[in-house]
């Protein structure tokens, strides 16, 4: 239990850096933009990147398989977590509401079906922080490498971004495999 609360806040840090970087990056666009609010360059930045994947329907489809991955991952994590939940409840009655996931079994698929799922989807998605990364180097360049473009980021912030999306990868794949390794173990003891 303690591995996967530890892992857990590894992975809140590590997106809260991500987050600090990115409000950072915002707030230095709002200098040179000052009749923007920062929505309306969240947006656009975010519209920006966007665009550049469906610019690349190679990428786009990769795009679009990880996060039909990273939905069906997150459903099979609920299905475990639930069956968990409703081991609990069988012991302590706490609840009023049943899931019909009451048996070890059940968490133990939901756990491992969602990191057998995860893989592949951390896969994919670690080749397109990758790609994106390059293309956003490539248009900072392009376009000289100027902070009077709304979509500048400064290529050392870029590649500090990917480093911290793939540990935040790695952080996720770990807490899903630590979730499933301690439903089979018996971490995660019912209540009461």
């Amino acid at each position: 239990m303690l591995t996967l609360t530890l892992l857990l806040l590894a992975l809140l840090i590590t997106c809260g850096v991500r987050w600090w970087l990115d409000q950072h990056q915002i707030h230095a666009q709002l200098a040179t933009h000052k009749m923007m609010l920062p929505a309306q360059i969240r947006g656009a930045r975010r519209v920006y990147v966007r665009g550049l994947y469906r610019q690349t329907p190679r990428v786009n489809h990769w795009r679009y398989a990880a996060m039909a991955l990273w939905v069906l991952a997150g459903l099979l994590a609920f299905y475990g977590a639930m069956g968990l939940l409703e081991q609990a409840n069988q012991t302590s009655g706490l609840l009023p509401l049943t899931f019909g996931t009451g048996s070890a079994d059940a968490a133990e698929i939901g756990w491992w079906g969602a990191v057998v799922t995860c893989l592949p989807a951390a896969l994919i998605q670690a080749y397109l922080v990758g790609w994106r990364t390059r293309t956003l180097i490539a248009a900072n360049q392009a376009a000289g490498e100027t902070p009077t473009d709304l979509y500048w980021t400064p290529t050392p912030v870029l590649i500090r971004l990917e480093r911290l999306d793939w540990l935040a990868l790695g952080w996720l794949v770990a807490c899903l495999l630590a979730a499933a390794i301690g439903t089979r173990l018996g971490w995660f003891t019912p209540l009461g």
